[in-house]
């Protein structure tokens, strides 16, 4: 992974928050004060563990697993209150299937990735510019400017989260800020920093980032908000790093059938690139009437979990395949599932499924070069946040996911870390075979129809 100069991290799932109030006093009102320069002021005089006033560490006043509040009025920006509108969910969706289809051919074994943990993290990021220099990510989010992107941040954050039991989705933010840098932050960047909190909710931190006390607050903090699926930051903090942004993503959703002792049999699996067997734990049933979509690559089918949410399993056609369905297909398979758009209703057939019981994780580096390549360069030169810090420029992405499928559903979480650097049916049923038993993909559909993780499994082994 490259690095440059004066780094600080930005991960998601998991979200797009900001660094809040690195040193502003946030009260439970609209009445925001703003420090001067380099000062540090403790959200209602109170510390992480209601330390006294002064303490090195703090968070922001809203308690972790409650809803995002509704974004306060700073501006003339009607906030949207309800389900994220049809176009957004659009936007989202062909993020989620462009930015997979740059991703999918470099990473090799098993492939897990969180379209959604990116593309909040990349909110965030735009939340944090220097006025218009980042009009080309703007573009790439479909806002108009920093105010409609809040907003649309802050309900997708409300559309998405739950706290169900077997119905569960969190997204956490934190920010944690080097003691050093603090006094390069303008009363505009703090402004910055105090509108995304707002909006997206952010626990802040002020800490010597090189310390291990402080990576050890830092793997507490994602291992807290991922359940334990993830234990560790993906990158640990250089000497330069002025900022660690974090974004997590939990999904954990009971499957909406229930699976009976019986159904997880033993089963054959060709991992990739050999022609021997190994044994492998797996889910069978038939459902009747299930709707599945064809695409010239491969054949699709959902299984449904208890809220609504689903995971689309793709399977190639060929042993050759995968890579094909898995770009070429992608955006046609999410977006027959987003529209309904199955195979015609008169028709009648029985989908056969066998799902492994997978448990794995991988880690994407460089996805700033994925990003690039979607148009997006403003966020990578230098000055493009220069109210957080002069010469800040955005030098790597990456993203650790983790999954476990069994028996009782889905668990998924995602960290997303952003490095800021400086210088400075038919008369007889058809059988729709969705026996897994080769490499096969998948998508996790929230039940709105966002794209929340789009992985392959090669070897469940």
């Amino acid at each position: 992974m490259k690095r440059r100069k004066l780094a600080g991290y930005l991960a998601l799932s998991c979200l797009c928050s900001a660094m809040l109030s690195a040193g502003c006093t946030l009260q439970n009102n609209n009445n925001h004060v703003l420090p001067s320069e380099g000062q540090i002021v403790i959200p209602n005089g109170q510390g992480n563990n209601g330390d006294k006033k002064g303490t090195d560490s703090w968070k922001f006043p809203l308690e972790y697993g409650k809803q995002v509040p509704a974004y306060y009025e700073s501006s003339d920006v009607e906030v949207q209150k309800k389900n994220l509108s049809a176009q957004a969910a659009g936007r989202i969706r062909s993020f989620a299937s462009e930015s997979s289809a740059e991703i999918f051919p470099e990473v090799q074994g098993n492939y897990l990735y969180s379209p959604a943990s990116l593309y909040m993290a990349l909110e965030l990021c735009g939340s944090l510019t220097y006025e218009d220099s980042a009009s080309d990510l703007m573009e790439l989010l479909g806002v108009k400017d920093r105010e409609e992107l809040l907003a649309q941040g802050n309900t997708l954050i409300r559309t998405l989260s739950s706290d169900e039991e077997g119905n569960l989705l969190k997204i956490g933010n934190s920010a944690w800020i080097d003691r050093d840098w603090i006094p390069a932050i303008s009363q505009a960047g703090y402004e910055k920093l105090d509108k995304s909190a707002a909006a997206l909710g952010t626990d802040i931190y002020r800490e010597i980032l090189l310390e291990q006390s402080t990576r050890d607050k830092i793997n507490s903090w994602i291992s807290d908000r991922t359940n334990g699926l993830i234990k560790e930051m993906p990158v640990e903090p250089e000497k330069d790093t002025a900022m660690i942004l974090f974004n997590t993503l939990y999904f954990d959703k009971h499957w909406a059938r229930t699976i009976k002792e019986n159904e997880v049999v033993k089963a054959e699996f060709y991992p990739a690139g050999t022609d021997s067997a190994v044994e492998i734990d797996r889910i069978e049933y038939s459902m009747e009437a299930h709707p599945f979509v064809k695409t010239e690559h491969a054949v699709s089918s959902a299984a449904m979990y208890q809220d609504g949410s689903y995971i689309i399993f793709i399977k190639p056609a060929s042993d050759q395949a995968l890579e094909a369905a898995m770009t070429e297909d992608l955006s046609e398979v999410i977006n027959a599932y987003a529209r309904h758009s199955f195979t015609q209703p008169e028709d009648r057939w029985v989908v056969q499924f066998g799902i492994p019981l997978v448990d794995y994780e991988t880690k994407i580096e460089d996805l700033d070069k994925v990003i690039s390549k979607m148009g997006v360069s403003s966020v990578f030169q230098a000055g493009t946040f220069s109210d957080i810090g002069p010469e800040l420029y955005v030098s790597n992405i990456a993203q650790d996911c983790r999954i476990i499928v069994d028996r009782e559903g889905t668990k998924a979480a995602a960290v997303t870390e952003m490095t800021l650097a400086g210088a400075i049916l038919m008369e007889e049923p058809e059988i729709i075979d969705m026996r897994l038993d080769h490499e096969y993909g998948y998508v996790i559909m929230s039940k709105d129809d966002i794209p929340l993780f789009i992985g392959a499994v090669r070897d469940p082994g």
